[in-house]
């Protein structure tokens, strides 16, 4: 790689639940970031009057220009195709959130450094995630 040239942030698309049920679509670098500043008003003028509640959904895209093309797709889909995707994606995150306990019952009383764990000090738990969506993983711990 050269000096130049930076290398790409993962990027993610998301839909935001807004508190009458609207959902929001997005792209980021940052999805708990993003958030934040939904929930204080300072994201889309959207979710400034709608109040956005937390992730609906939340997918890794491989960089900015396939969240952006996501995110379009996305945005094409009927309302019940979204709350389809929706729901699929919080079974997943509570299977994900189960498992994890499981593998790590006594995580928090004893943890042991690991290899694959090296560059995740901030994760509380083993995580059973790639790498790349280790962002995600840290969403999933602080708001489990």
């Amino acid at each position: 790689m050269a000096a130049s040239e930076k290398p790409e942030k993962t990027a993610y698309v998301y839909m935001v639940r807004c508190a009458g049920g609207q959902l929001y679509t997005g792209w980021t670098n940052d999805p708990e970031a993003r958030l934040k500043a939904h929930q204080s008003g300072k994201g889309a003028k959207y979710t400034r009057t709608h109040t956005a509640l937390g992730f609906a959904y939340l997918e890794a895209c491989a960089d900015k220009s396939a969240a952006l093309r996501r995110e379009i797709a996305l945005k094409k889909l009927k309302k019940a195709q979204k709350e389809t995707l929706c729901a699929g994606w919080t079974a997943e995150k509570e299977s994900i959130k189960n498992t994890n306990a499981a593998l790590c019952r006594n995580w928090a009383v004893n943890p042991v450094p690991t290899a694959d764990r090296m560059d995740k000090p901030d994760c509380i738990r083993p995580c059973i995630y790639k790498p790349r969506m280790h962002k995600i993983c840290i969403y999933l711990e602080n708001n489990a």
